[in-house]
C-alpha cells in the first residue's frame, strides 16, 4: 500500500511537473507574443514620431533659406529705395537751384532792360560802348539760362 501511495505520488508529481512546464512554456510564448506586441505599437508610434521630425527638420531648412532669400531681396529693397531717394534728393536740389538761378536771372535781366530803355528811347549822356556792354550782358544771361535748362534736363534724361 505504501508502495502504491508511493507510486501514486510520483506519477501525481510527474503529471503536475509535465504540467507545470507546458503552463510555463505557455506563459513563456504568451509573454513572447505579448512583447512583440507591445514591441511593434511602440516601433510604430516611434516610426512615426521619426517620420515626422524629418519632416519637420526637412520644414526647417526650407524655412530658414526662405528666411534668407527674403533678407536678401528686403536688402535689395532697401538698396533701391536708398538710391531713389538720394536721385530725387539730388534732383529736387538742382530743381530748387534752377528756381533760385532764374529768379536772379530775371531779376539782372530785368535791370538790364530798364537800363537799356534809355538807349532805345534816345536819351543823352549813353554811349554806344554802354549799350553794346547791355546787348553782350544780356546775351550772357541768355546764354546761362541755357545752360541751366541744360542741367535740369539732365537728371531727367538719368531718371527715365
Amino acid at each position: 500500500m505504501i508502495k502504491k501511495i508511493v507510486e501514486d505520488y510520483e506519477k501525481k508529481k510527474i503529471e503536475l511537473q509535465k504540467e507545470r512546464e507546458k503552463l510555463k512554456e505557455e506563459n513563456v510564448t504568451i509573454s513572447k507574443n505579448l512583447t512583440k506586441v507591445f514591441i511593434q505599437e511602440v516601433n510604430q508610434d516611434v516610426s512615426i514620431i521619426h517620420r515626422n521630425q524629418k519632416k519637420i527638420v526637412q520644414e526647417i531648412i526650407k524655412l530658414k533659406e526662405n528666411t534668407q532669400e527674403l533678407i536678401k531681396q528686403s536688402e535689395n529693397w532697401v538698396s533701391l529705395y536708398s538710391g531713389l531717394s538720394q536721385s530725387l534728393k539730388e534732383a529736387g536740389d538742382i530743381t530748387n537751384w534752377y528756381l533760385v538761378l532764374e529768379k536772379r536771372l530775371n531779376h539782372i535781366k530785368d535791370n538790364l532792360r530798364s537800363a537799356k530803355s534809355p538807349v532805345d528811347t534816345g536819351k543823352k549822356g549813353e554811349s554806344s560802348s554802354e549799350s553794346q556792354a547791355a546787348v553782350e550782358s544780356t546775351n550772357k544771361i541768355v546764354k546761362i539760362e541755357e545752360i541751366a535748362q541744360s542741367k535740369i534736363a539732365e537728371p531727367e534724361k538719368k531718371t527715365s
